[in-house]
């Protein structure tokens, strides 16, 4: 047990790096910087880190006008913006007197979502930019609506190397135990069964054994009877695939 906890510890540590090497190595641009590059893009920072959350949703809806345009400009400064607006309240605190004020949920559920679309949509190095960035969200975000966009997102997106699809299903594994202990939550567990489905479908194979034990932790769980026998056929789906 010892030696589970302690190499789950290393891969959320490994996690963390990923996202703060990323940080040190391309910061976001400014507001002015980007207007200069792309207006239309400082526009979207400029809602984006307002404290506004009517201005937040603007810019959001604006981004998904562009992805369903195919129209993104330049997708990893969108992804940028994205990423902001998913920390907004969480990663990203603005306190006044002492009091949060910017702890926006349904921000960060959508931005999470359209990261989700950035990674399945777009390329392979986009989609290992989203896989970290939800990994990020799955474990840290402490509304369980938005964690559970983060675990469905992560089976949607479009990753091929195996360690890859080996690191979202012991994220996925170790968010369903950590939540059941806590507080199990059935949307959240239909979530990570939906994407362990998804996963396995696109692959052709059940990548890793924690497909099984986050499975059957949601089938032992204080669930729904229609939730835990969605864990189950997605157990039946997997032997096809074995």
């Amino acid at each position: 047990m010892k030696a589970a906890w302690k190499a789950l510890i290393v891969v959320v540590f490994m996690i963390f790096a990923l996202a703060a090497g990323a940080q040190e190595e391309e910061r976001v641009k400014t507001v002015e910087e980007l207007f200069f590059i792309d207006p239309m893009l400082g526009a979207l920072l400029d809602q984006a880190t307002s404290i506004s959350r009517e201005s937040k949703i603007a810019a959001l809806d604006d981004i998904k006008e562009m992805l369903d345009d195919n129209n993104l400009g330049d997708p990893d400064l969108v992804f940028d913006i994205l990423e902001l607006l998913s920390a907004e309240g969480a990663g990203r605190v603005v306190r006044e007197a002492n009091r949060l004020i910017n702890d926006y949920p349904i921000v960060r559920r959508r931005a999470t979502e359209l990261i989700g679309r950035m990674g399945s949509e777009l390329d392979e190095d986009m989609a290992r930019k989203a896989k970290v960035t939800l990994s990020n969200i799955l474990i840290s975000d402490g509304e369980v609506m938005v964690k559970s966009e983060a675990a469905f997102a992560l089976g949607n997106i479009e990753l091929s190397d195996e360690d890859d699809i080996g690191d979202v299903l012991d994220m996925l594994d170790y968010a369903i135990n950590v939540q059941s202990t806590v507080a199990p939550d059935n949307n959240f567990a239909f979530a990570i069964a939906a994407a362990i489905d998804k996963i396995v479908e696109r692959t052709g194979e059940v990548p890793s054994y924690k497909a099984y034990t986050a499975l059957t932790t949601i089938m032992e769980g204080n669930y729904t009877q229609a939730v835990k026998n969605k864990a189950g056929q997605v157990v039946e789906n997997m032997k096809s695939y074995r």
